[in-house]
């Protein structure tokens, strides 16, 4: 260490005198890394196969791992070691644990904390989907193969721009006159930050279920008995009993409908006991149509007689039989694979129980559900941030970072009837701006945009040298009643790292570089002295960079951990 230490200095002397000297900086740092052995990078995204194909990052340095997950997964940000192939996991919640998997050709595979078989496998993003803009609610379809992406505009998919996707990064080249412009979008966690063609931020999401948003409902028992469906459904009511032929097994009462990322789960509520009455020349049946692009029944769901479930594809015409289907009392209910049913708007949905009458051939209807349906969540209000996760270092960006918060499902009263003047994050912080938008994804209604100033916000959680999940909290009213409503939220945040001299996220050899500059040119000073002082002597000096160069190229010991 200190043959190295001299040699720093000694190169330290040539460029007080040398600018161009700086190069021998790099050449000698790299003599240094390449006597090191070679370690498997880790960095980059993941899928979890068991856990319903979850995304995560994972982001490495040296023997140093994170690991994240989505800002709507419950689950903390959890730290890690890799050496020798394998990355031991320490999970904090819901108690201290640990797990392990062996790295080989792109995978990991070993244990969760449970003893349970797990398997992680390197994924490859493909943009291929459609996205909306979290701010106007405008979507878009994007077709990538390759390194090339095609876009469309809107439901009616009008070419709107070619791109290229590389690196975590979409290069948008816009071809919508009067608008010619070239936009970049960065992909994190099936979001797409950029900036839009008027120098305003632009964030689109994923929309994995198409054009329809994701509505949950918390317990699913498919299994001929009354399931626990909770207070959270796509929900169509019929109060009138005014089935036709006036029997109750025919007359609806609610249609419950919502989805995971596999299936869709239905459950009709009839007024008397589910029951086919009619027999011979009729013929009894209760049908779900769902529909796209306009139409009612490009998709229909079928129960017959007997208590058998088709479903069937308009378009194409093909029919596949189901068995995922229960009856109890007045209830019916089922499930069936989102794969059958394409990419259909929530809002085109009716729900009928039918005859078959053979003196006219046609179906007609006992009773049916007009498409007026209305959503209920049972999530309560919430709150979302972003971008997310929060990063510490972005308290001291030279362009200051501005967050959003969504807030909606509130249950005191509508989002536009709180004052926007009342608002404020975490006591104190006053928006910037605050919005009502008619939809946001995951949420019911109307919901209210804030942006405000990340670096305040930031402040206000420091110290931080872990990845933590943390509560804030949004306040506010109606006019006349400030403080009235007040909801909680969690986001991840992502703390300083010990080492990161030049405040950019990442412990490399720039930082290495940048604590050279600084102790012998009089280059910048570090952001955050306590991050730069890598060694934790108390004092930032030349010591830190010898330190930071021996954890980085020869496997020494990691940056001191606060």
């Amino acid at each position: 260490m200190k043959a190295l230490l001299r040699a720093l200095r000694r190169l330290a002397g040539i460029l007080l005198f040398d600018p161009a000297g700086m190069l021998l900086v790099v050449a000698f740092v790299f003599l240094v890394a390449t006597a090191g052995g070679f370690m498997t990078d880790l960095h980059g995204w993941w899928r979890v196969p068991k856990d319903n194909n979850q995304i995560i990052k994972i982001q490495q340095q040296g023997t140093e791992v994170t690991i994240l997950a989505p800002s709507d997964n419950d689950q903390p940000v959890i730290a890690g070691t890799f050496i020798d192939d394998t990355l031991w996991v320490f999970l904090t919640d819901p108690v201290p644990d640990t797990m392990f998997l062996v790295y080989a050709n792109d995978t990991l595979k070993g244990f969760n904390e449970l003893g349970e078989p797990l398997i992680v496998v390197r994924y490859t993003v493909d943009l291929t989907d459609w996205w909306r803009d979290m701010v106007s609610g405008e979507v878009i379809k994007m077709v990538q193969q390759g390194p090339d992406v095609t876009i469309w505009a809107g439901e009616d998919s009008i070419f709107a721009a070619i791109g290229t996707f590389a690196d975590d990064t979409l290069m948008m080249y816009l071809n919508m006159p009067p608008i010619m412009d070239t936009l970049l979008f960065v992909y994190d966690f099936d979001l797409l930050r950029g900036i839009g063609p008027e120098e305003d931020s632009m964030i689109w999401q994923r929309m994995p279920y198409g054009l329809w948003s994701p509505v949950f409902c918390e317990t699913k028992f498919i299994d001929g008995h009354e399931s626990d469906w909770a207070d959270s459904f796509l929900v169509a009511e019929d109060p009138d009993n005014d089935a036709i032929n006036g029997n109750p097994s025919a007359d609806f009462d609610k249609l419950f409908l919502c989805h995971d990322s596999a299936n869709l789960y239905f459950r009709i509520d009839l007024v008397g006991a589910a029951a086919f009455p009619h027999s011979g020349d009729y013929s009894d049946r209760y049908m779900i149509l769902l529909g796209t692009n306009g139409n009612d029944n490009d998709y229909g769901i079928t129960i017959w007689s007997g208590y058998s479930m088709r479903v069937r594809n308009n378009l194409t015409g093909e029919e596949t039989t189901l068995y995922s289907l229960g009856v109890a009392g007045n209830v019916i209910e089922g499930s069936v694979p989102l794969s059958l049913l394409g990419n259909f708007q929530r809002y085109r949905i009716g729900v009928g129980s039918e005859y078959y009458d053979d003196w006219i051939y046609l179906w007609d209807f006992y009773d049916r559900i007009e498409l007026n349906v209305e959503l209920r969540s049972c999530l309560g209000q919430r709150a979302i941030l972003t971008p997310s996760p929060q990063r510490a270092i972005d308290a001291y960006r030279i362009v200051p970072l501005i967050d959003t918060v969504i807030i909606g499902d509130l249950e005191m009263y509508e989002v536009s009837e709180i004052a926007p003047g009342s608002i404020r994050i975490n006591g104190a912080i006053q928006p910037s701006a605050v919005t009502i938008l008619p939809e946001y994804p995951e949420f019911l209604g109307e919901v209210m945009q804030i942006l405000f100033p990340a670096a305040p916000f930031i402040r206000g959680y420091e110290p931080m040298w872990d990845s933590t999940m943390q509560e804030f909290v949004v306040t506010g009213g109606e006019p006349n009643t400030a403080g009235a409503l007040s909801i909680v939220g969690q986001a991840p945040f992502i703390g300083h790292r010990s080492g990161d001299a030049n405040a950019d996220g990442l412990v490399n050899i720039a930082d290495v570089m940048f604590l050279v500059q600084y102790a012998f040119r009089a280059g910048a000073t570090p952001r955050l002295i306590e991050a730069a002082d890598a060694n934790c002597d108390g004092k930032v000096n030349i010591g830190d960079a010898v330190y930071l160069a021996g954890f980085i190229f020869r496997g020494g010991p990691a940056p001191c951990h606060r």
